[in-house]
């Protein structure tokens, strides 16, 4: 039997009405494109003026989800102000990009209007002050950052004493034991199909997922696929994975929305 190599890799204002050659695109709740009938999200994608490519993306019930514009065709790359929107139609977020980079202040709001997460980015990086805020309103954080490192930080608990249980403004989700852990968990579970290695099939498959605030992995679903073996064996132990460390954003956890490829070759 020929040796299987695996190489894996942890990656984690409004458009203008002149735009023209508007396209319909249609997601499911991973944006993966699909048909019309299946969709959760769908997009009105169209050149600018100014020879971007904007984008208004929408909620199933019609409501506006996202309005941006992009520096390329894919719209990988946002470029200009971006913002996102709650079913409710209250602003969510909003942020400036530079060619895929965020510039700026960058903020973030809960459905009743209440300003969450504010902060600044310079050159894509998070720098100088971060603050949250509780629902309420109350400060819930409030964190130094320079060069996209933590400088200092203090929390806070709703009656604004302090809240010493907290160490990180902002912290991805970590795989338990971290990256080199996680490589050997795929690296021990991870089965070619024997199938795809009669036929020569190899490639690299991208999954992307969601870590919860409790630490599950949720919402698995084939980002970028190369065969349906390979795509339904990179699915199956990306969802056998453990509990997660949960995200930090604003001194709480969050969701964390990952990808993960992983690159099957003889």
């Amino acid at each position: 039997m020929k040796k299987t190599i695996i190489t894996l890799l942890v990656c984690i204002g409004f458009i203008s009405s002149e735009a023209q050659d508007t396209t319909l695109i249609y997601f499911d709740k991973s944006w993966n494109e699909t048909s019309k009938d299946n969709a959760v999200h769908y997009r009105k994608k169209f050149t600018t003026p100014e020879h971007k490519w904007g984008v208004i993306d929408y909620y199933s019930n019609g409501r506006i989800q996202m309005t941006g514009t992009f520096s390329n065709d894919s719209c990988t790359k946002p470029d200009g102000l971006s913002n996102w929107y709650h079913e409710n139609g209250k602003l969510s977020r909003t942020c400036k990009y530079t060619n895929g980079t965020p510039e700026g202040t960058d903020l973030y709001y809960f459905d009743n209007g209440q300003k969450k997460i504010e902060g600044n980015y310079a050159g894509g990086k998070m720098d100088g002050q971060w603050n949250s805020w509780f629902r309420s309103g109350a400060i819930a954080a409030k964190a130094i950052y320079k060069n996209d490192e933590q400088v200092s930080a203090e929390f806070f608990n709703e009656d604004g004493s302090k809240n010493k249980s907290r160490a990180f403004f902002y912290q991805s989700a970590k795989f338990p034991g971290g990256e080199k852990a996680l490589v050997k968990f795929l690296s021990d579970n991870l089965s070619y199909p024997q199938k795809a290695i009669k036929q020569n099939i190899s490639g690299q498959v991208v999954i992307q997922f969601v870590v919860r605030k409790d630490g599950r992995v949720t919402d698995v679903a084939v980002y970028k696929s190369v065969d349906p073996l390979l795509d339904k064996e990179a699915m199956r132990i990306v969802k056998a994975m453990p509990l997660w460390e949960p995200a930090y954003f604003g001194g709480e956890t969050a969701d964390f929305y990952a990808r993960q490829p992983i690159t099957f070759r003889f």
